[in-house]
């Protein structure tokens, strides 16, 4: 996962998000102040206090009615992807944005496009906002991309090939050109492996 530096600050943004995700399990919103330099133990007693670091904190609510939502990667736009849980505790690929919120990945594609592949897990995002993660239909699962915002609506899903003989594959990361890297299993050794898909 990545942890992309704020870069009006040392702490990475996403550890932020993290943060608030495993702190706060209710509807909670906060502004946490950070120490100012100089103070308590080792602030050096010479040092001139510089004033507080404001932080917003915001808390992720899984829309689906399930118990659990987690976050996985996030671009400099403040998008994020990850995870949620519906009542029959199935995954389901989400994309949170300052604008809309957390939106269930599979509500943005048209019946066509998935074909019946169910989005499920959402792995990382780009500056761009493609998406890769893993898609499941039917027992068999391959890796995604889905292009946020591509030259024409509706978003656009693309899913990749599996090496014949795996067991499943996901895809789990994405650079700005839309290249992905992905993870398969197969038994030969029982033991994850690596793709590179290039456009």
């Amino acid at each position: 996962m990545h942890m992309r530096s704020n870069p009006n600050g040392s702490i990475p943004l996403f550890a932020r998000v993290l943060a608030a995700a495993i702190v706060f399990s209710a509807s909670v919103c906060s502004t946490l102040a950070a120490p100012p330099e100089g103070k308590g133990k080792g602030g050096g007693g010479g040092e001139k206090d510089s004033p507080p670091v404001q932080y917003s904190v915001t808390v992720l609510q899984n829309t689906l009615g399930g118990s659990k939502l987690y976050v996985v990667d996030m671009n400099d736009s403040l998008e994020i992807v990850g995870g949620q849980r519906n009542p029959d505790d199935e995954s389901r690929a989400f994309v949170y944005t300052p604008d809309q919120g957390v939106v269930d990945l599979n509500s943005v594609v048209t019946a066509e496009q998935s074909d019946g592949w169910v989005m499920v897990s959402a792995m990382a995002i780009n500056e761009l906002g493609q998406i890769t993660g893993r898609a499941t239909k039917d027992g068999e699962t391959r890796p995604y991309t889905l292009d946020l915002y591509g030259l024409a609506p509706p978003p656009h899903l693309s899913l990749r090939p599996t090496p014949s003989g795996a067991s499943w594959s996901e895809g789990m990361e994405i650079n700005n050109l839309g290249e992905i890297v992905a993870r398969y299993q197969d038994d030969l050794p029982p033991m994850p492996r690596i793709l590179n898909w290039h456009n």
